[in-house]
């Protein structure tokens, strides 16, 4: 996830954004604890995952995490980008952006042959 996403996130759920190195940015957020009388844990948000961890300490040390719930796999999806930073999705079955990279690809070459400029693909 990119700086402006992560700052977003971070805002929505009370926690913290910063970059976890390479560009790579992520959120964090402790929960529980306090009057609630639930164990605190850290939660770790990334582009690709959601992780849980017994303490701040357990992730920095690299440990297991008690969850995960993975963002990717079959629900990808991918979307055209052109050079002016426009965003094009397909609405198949009211979902955006379309399952198959390949043809998403293809429909990116035909956009670049009829109305000219430069399109991309890209990972929604």
């Amino acid at each position: 996830m990119i700086e402006a996403q992560a700052e977003m996130l971070a805002k929505a759920v009370g926690g913290e954004a910063w970059q976890s190195g390479g560009d790579i940015w992520v959120v964090t957020r402790h929960t529980g604890g306090g009057l609630t009388g639930e164990p605190e844990r850290y939660v770790v948000f990334s582009a690709e995952v959601v992780c849980e961890y017994e303490s701040e300490k357990a992730f920095e040390d690299g440990a297991a995490p008690l969850k995960t719930i993975s963002l990717g796999g079959e629900d990808e999806r991918w979307v055209i980008q052109d050079d002016e930073g426009n965003v094009f999705f397909e609405d198949e079955d009211l979902e955006l952006g379309w399952r198959d990279e390949s043809e998403a690809e293809r429909q990116a070459r035909y956009l670049e042959t009829r109305e000219g400029g430069k399109y991309w693909v890209r990972e929604q």
